[in-house]
């Protein structure tokens, strides 16, 4: 039967039998010091689940009863857990009095118990070298005690203030001593909080995958355990904005601040994740919001480094909302001096803003200085910053007129975006990680527009265009959990759609929808972990840049929730009950400087000097782009137009044999408008609606788009094959309704690389063909008939047969596949965009499983060709898993399209197909032979060819 300590362990190990077996002993009517004990194994539990007055009512308790019993130990052992609970209910000041109250009453092993959980707070609080001190003190008198438990909980705190501290190597190994420590003793809890902590040393060295996956296995044994920790919530919510996912972590945190009660800690801490996800996410004034009230918390809770974070995620909620003011400056300059005094992470970004302004405001000396420390904080950073100090590098230079060295700061720079993008394997991470080098490309691209260089300008767009949609590293991972996921995806949906076809409420099945996408999204991320972890051979991260937090102790003293003051957080009770050091003594009082991190200059050369222009050719080759003479030389015929929107205004590259030449188009509002107008007159027409005239308005709708998309470009279109690299935001052109190229071959392609790319691989010499049909699809089966006719041994799969593991499997590493399902475009999240079979949706995450795409794939469903325009020109959707897979060539329709026109206009594109056309070529030569009046002509437009 647990006693004493025993029962205070198990509080923290497991939660429920502890406050099962503290009830017992009270009802049993013990005497007062075991009592005591139970009060407190009570307090901590039902604090842990954020239940602050009941927790403080039980501790007053046990203090009584541990007077009443005369002893003396547990009288400073209950005050030490009273004021921990105070400071985690935001009675910081009351909370730090019961501590000092406890320290000064312990000795020896109550003494260093007491030390820890002081330290905890402190830590927690900012004061970072005070809480290094307490645990340097209390380390020692554990370890020598053999209090094993409480030796693991302060190494765990200790670990979080190493790490704010830069000290990666000695927080990792108080971090693996912790954790061996706590196995060999049982809890089970704070061996959770081991593994949450890991995934603070993931972050730092950039491995956000890794990162996620530790958080998610921690959740795991959270709720295995039945403790809900408020702190996983925030540093997932932090790693979600690292990754680019702002809006999700937006709804996650503020989900979060619904669940905390009343003005706690955590509760603060939790605005705070959710101010800083809407500042990521672009809404500033909801960022304001919430970072006003966190501030005015941390205020009341005397939280001081807390509170200037807060402070400074209001300042860039102003720039962010459009202020420029003087004002707005100097409380930028000082809240970026301040951040930098507390060693907060958010001090690079801070002098970043204040460079800016200042910047704006002539103040150059200022902003110079500013800038300069950014891109130093930068480089001591996590790998996933380091695009970010090369900005603040650019920067600088271009204030101080340099052009030469801020282009070679933004070409290193990208180059560490780059770097960074790949690493992460999941393509929705890639994806949204082209972020980091979005405003190193305009640097670049405002250049070539101010020297009017048509080629400069191709390669700086071509630098950070589409850089996720790279070759798939290798064979995704098997998955069966996610495939009985998805399968479980398919069931739901079909039952969602039988109940509203019955008029039954779907709210239960909707919740489960939502659970099944959290959980497949979560299982893809983690697949792209493992496939590292392969690749590694489970070595641990090398580049632990900058600062993370600690889950420590206790779920008592409780966890810091910020990247460096979580960690803090969860040593805390464990900050009911924290560590000693196996080399107590050795670790310094104030901990050395940070030394340069691998992204930072030499010392003893100017910095900007130290990204010197590279050779023009090495330089384009490093962006993965060939030089410009190479280029041209690859064309083949073609005219290149490559469409760039810098600063809202569109500009058209054209490149042909021997030259290139640029053109202002106008402004990109205008062309999405036009885009708009288009897609509504096709969907109009689709539904057989066909008014008197339409012929003539599909005529001057054309007319009007390529005005708007083209403009004067459009006169070097000629009678070649066109070959149109538009941006993100520009990928739902219907081309085919542009006169000029109403009657010419012509692809869209993500990129000239990605297109370069698709034209350099050998012939393929796979000859496998899969026609496949869903259902709903009236004539249909005529049309996969005359379409399977032309091809030899051609797999058919439909009525019963189109099942989604019937089509996944046949059109995996399939020459040629052609698809007629109604499809479903999902702008909320397009990876769950589908196609539907027999069994149900078939998503872009089932086609992600493939060992290999289709090398080209027709799709006759509506909007199968719509994509999700991300930052940095990325493209979400079925051609972003598609092409890394190996797909070079997409036919595609950009609005809803007229089942019984599409039956035959997709016999002609095969009759093309087999006769050895290009899938342009091919829709090409559709278009031409269209002859069924308007709504034929419509969806004969509606198709756009994709890839080579």
């Amino acid at each position: 039967m647990p006693e004493g300590d025993e029962l205070l362990l198990l509080a923290l190990s497991r939660p429920a039998d502890a406050l099962a077996e503290a009830d017992r002993l009270i009802a049993a009517g013990v005497g007062p010091g075991p009592a005591s004990v139970a009060h407190q194994a009570r307090a901590i539990v039902v604090r842990d689940a954020g239940r602050f007055p009941d927790a403080l009512r039980q501790l007053r308790q046990a203090l009584r009863l541990a007077r009443a019993a005369g002893d003396g130990g547990r009288v400073a052992d209950v005050q030490a857990t009273l004021g921990s609970t105070l400071a985690m209910a935001g009675r910081t000041a009351a909370g730090l009095a019961a501590l000092d109250a406890a320290v000064a009453a312990g000795t020896g092993q109550v003494a260093g118990r007491a030390l820890m959980r002081r330290a905890h707070h402190l830590a927690t609080m900012g004061r970072r070298e005070a809480a290094l001190a307490d645990l340097d003190r209390a380390i020692p008198l554990l370890h020598r005690h053999g209090d094993v438990v409480w030796e693991a909980r302060a190494r765990s705190c200790r670990f979080g203030v190493y790490v704010n501290f830069g000290e990666a190597a000695r927080a990792e190994r108080d971090l693996a001593i912790a954790g061996r420590l706590f196995a060999e003793a049982g809890q089970e809890l704070e061996l959770a909080f081991i593994v949450h902590n890991r995934a603070e040393l993931a972050v730092l060295a950039g491995d956000l995958p890794a990162a996620l996956a530790l958080l998610d296995e921690a959740e795991g044994r959270y709720a295995r355990l039945g403790a809900y920790v408020s702190d996983l919530v925030v540093d997932r919510c932090k790693v979600l904005v690292a990754a680019g996912l702002a809006a999700e972590a937006l709804a996650l945190a503020d989900a979060g601040v619904a669940r905390l009660p009343g003005r706690t800690a955590d509760k603060a801490e939790m605005l705070f994740a959710a101010a800083r996800a809407a500042q990521a996410a672009g809404r500033p004034q909801d960022a304001a919001e919430r970072a006003r009230a966190a501030r005015d918390l941390f205020r009341a809770q005397h939280r001081r480094w807390w509170a200037a974070r807060a402070a400074f995620l209001l300042v860039q909620s102003g720039y962010d909302a459009g202020r420029r003011d003087g004002r707005l400056r100097a409380v930028a300059e000082r809240i970026a001096d301040r951040l930098d005094e507390l060693h907060a992470e958010e001090a690079g970004a801070a002098h970043m803003l204040a460079g800016r302004l200042a910047t704006a405001g002539g103040r150059l000396a200022a902003a110079d200085r500013h800038l300069a420390r950014a891109a130093a904080l930068g480089w001591r950073g996590p790998a996933y910053g380091l695009a970010a100090a090369w900005l603040a590098q650019a920067l600088r230079a271009e204030a101080r007129g340099r052009t030469r060295a801020a282009l070679a700061a933004c070409r290193r720079g990208l180059a560490a975006a780059a770097q960074h993008q790949q690493r992460l394997g999941a393509v929705e991470l890639r994806i949204h990680a082209a972020a980091h080098g979005t405003e190193l490309a305009a640097i670049g691209q405002r250049h070539a527009l101010r020297r009017g260089d048509a080629g400069m300008l191709l390669r700086w767009s071509e630098r950070w265009r589409a850089g996720a949609l790279a070759p798939a590293p290798r064979r995704p991972v098997e998955e069966p959990e996610l495939a009985a996921d998805l399968a479980a995806l398919r069931d739901i949906m079909n039952r969602i759609d039988r109940a509203r076809a019955a008029g039954a409420g779907i709210g239960s099945l909707e919740h489960d929808r939502r659970r099944l996408e959290a959980a497949i999204r979560a299982r893809t991320r983690r697949a792209a972990a493992r496939r590292r972890a392969d690749g590694a051979a489970d070595h641990p991260p090398r580049d632990h840049r900058a600062a993370a937090q600690h889950r420590a102790g206790e779920a008592a003293d409780h966890p810091p929730r910020d990247h460096r003051a979580a960690a803090q957080h969860r040593a805390g009770e464990a900050a009911d009950h924290p560590p000693a050091d196996h080399e107590a003594g050795q670790a310094p009082k104030h901990p050395p400087p940070r030394a340069p991190a691998a992204g930072h200059p030499p010392s003893g050369r100017r910095s900007e000097d130290t990204a010197g222009p590279l050779p023009r050719d090495r330089r384009a080759r490093e962006a993965g782009f060939p030089p410009r003479d190479e280029v041209l030389g690859r064309l083949d015929g073609h005219l290149l137009m490559e469409l760039v929107a810098v600063d809202g205004v569109l500009y058209a590259v054209t490149a042909r044999a021997g030259r290139t030449r640029l053109y202002e188009v106008g402004p990109l509002a205008a062309a999405v408008r036009e885009v708009e107008l288009a897609r509504f007159l096709l969907r109009r027409l689709a539904r057989g609606r066909a008014p008197r005239g339409s012929e003539d308005l599909l005529e001057r709708a054309g007319r009007c788009l390529q005005a708007a998309v083209l403009g004067p470009a459009a006169d070097e279109v000629g009678g070649r094959p066109v070959v149109i690299a538009p941006p993100s935001r520009l990928h739902a052109v219907p081309w085919a309704m542009l006169p000029a190229l109403r009657r010419l071959p012509w692809c869209v392609a993500p990129s000239a690389a990605v297109w370069l790319r698709a034209r350099s691989l050998p012939p393929d010499p796979r000859r496998r063909t899969v026609v496949v049909v869903g259902p709903g699809l009236p004539g249909t089966r005529a049309e996969a008939a005359r379409i399977a006719a032309g091809y030899r041994k051609p797999v058919v799969l439909t009525g019963g047969e189109a099942t989604a593991a019937k089509v996944l499997a046949a059109v995996d590493g399939a020459a040629t596949a052609h698809i007629a399902a109604h499809g479903v475009f999902r702008a909320d999240n397009p990876l769950f965009s589908s196609l539907r079979l027999a069994d149900g949706e078939l998503t872009v995450y089932d086609l992600g499983r493939l060992r290999r795409a289709p090398r080209r794939l027709i799709l006759s469903s509506c909007e199968s060709g719509m994509v999700a325009a991300m930052p940095g020109d990325e493209l979400l959707g079925m051609i972003s898993v598609l092409v890394p897979l190996g797909t070079t060539s997409l036919l595609a329709s950009v609005v809803p399209v007229n089942d019984a026109a599409t039956a035959p206009f997709m016999a002609q594109v095969h009759a093309g197909l087999r006769a050895g056309a290009a899938g342009g070529e091919a829709l090409a030569d559709a278009r031409a032979g269209t002859d069924g009046g308007p709504v034929a002509l419509a969806t004969a437009l509606a198709f756009v060819a994709l890839g080579h």
